[in-house]
């Protein structure tokens, strides 16, 4: 009966949420991350910073980043292991990467010219770098990897950095 009663709870308080927001929890429960705590605070902000990209976790997944069609209403997608802050947090500056904010913080009027654009250079550079794209400076892969995700752990403190082990690509 008390699992009955917690999973009806559990769909009360979700009535009001998007799925990109319940799978956002759940990643962080499978992670141990207290909702309610500063890390799952800041995540949330880097999370609306990149236009909440929904959060598909399974056990073998290959970390990555799908770009989603916005104009039809499809959010990008973020493939993760389950409970994973390093898989999140690498693919999650792809996301930040495919919606590009003015000074402002406002989403730019040339936003699906921006996408396509990044995507055929992302395909270019897979083509001509292959797995060099992730050390090639101004490659799309570089500056996920090695300026945006780095620049989202540095917000985190020395004992979250610690727990997770950020893992450069």
């Amino acid at each position: 009966m008390a699992n009955n009663t917690s999973d009806l709870l559990d769909i009360i308080k979700n009535v009001n949420k998007s799925q990109e927001e319940i799978e956002f929890e759940n990643l962080l429960k499978d992670a141990e991350i207290n909702l309610n705590s500063e890390e799952a605070s800041i995540l949330k902000s880097y999370m609306e910073k990149a236009n909440m990209p929904y959060i598909k976790s399974y056990e073998d997944a290959w970390p990555s980043f799908d770009k989603g069609k916005r104009e039809k209403g499809e959010p990008d997608t973020l493939n993760v292991r389950p409970g994973n802050i390093n898989d999140f947090i690498e693919e999650l500056a792809h996301a930040i990467q495919y919606n590009p904010r003015t000074k402002n913080g406002e989403y730019r009027e040339n936003m699906s010219a921006i996408r396509d654009s990044l995507r055929f250079f992302a395909r270019h550079q897979s083509k001509e770098l292959g797995d060099y794209r992730y050390i090639y400076p101004g490659s799309i892969e570089y500056q996920a990897h090695k300026e945006i995700a780095p620049s989202i752990w540095d917000e985190f403190n020395d004992v979250f950095i610690e727990k997770f082990k950020r893992k450069p690509k």
